[in-house]
């Protein structure tokens, strides 16, 4: 029970602080090379959202091993992206590589419970299925004039 309190706590805290320092970022023009600050604050801000959401259902399903640890895999690959997108010739490469290379993650995972289990876990199928729609979804949002005047709304807050 300590345990889970204090992920609990940490993921808090996580998407907190991951927030923060995105919209302060954004606030600064602080972007990857080639990307609009106000533009690319929806990535990040997504990915924490992702996270916390992956984490709480995880703490949820707490007693279900299966879907636990399957959701918290879901909430690693939510936030890797940024450190996928600084290796070393990623970055230019653009957002379907980086984002790509993450899903992997998830890929990996989908081929081992079908191979080992010969069905993948519903975690998977769900939360999959939602970082991979989250992809596109984001990149196409945030283009739009109702996020850039959000996202310059929300970084004058700081």
């Amino acid at each position: 029970m300590r345990t889970s309190l204090a992920v609990a706590a940490g993921g808090c805290l996580m998407v907190v602080a991951g927030a923060f320092v995105a919209i302060h970022q954004a606030a600064r023009g602080v972007a990857p090379a080639g990307f609009d600050p106000y533009e690319f604050l929806m990535i990040p801000l997504s990915d924490v959202l992702l996270f916390g959401g992956f984490v709480a259902a995880a703490l949820r399903l707490r007693a279900n091993r299966e879907a636990h640890k399957r959701l918290m895999l879901l909430a690693y690959v939510s936030i890797v992206t940024a450190a996928i997108g600084r290796l070393p010739g990623v970055l230019p490469l653009g957002p379907p590589v980086f984002f790509g290379l993450s899903l992997l993650f998830i890929l990996a995972g989908v081929i081992y419970d079908k191979t080992s289990r010969g069905r993948v876990h519903p975690a998977y199928v769900w939360g999959g299925t939602i970082l991979v729609i989250s992809v596109p979804m984001r990149l196409l949002i945030s283009g739009t004039t109702t996020w850039t005047r959000f996202a310059h709304w929300v970084a004058n807050q700081v």
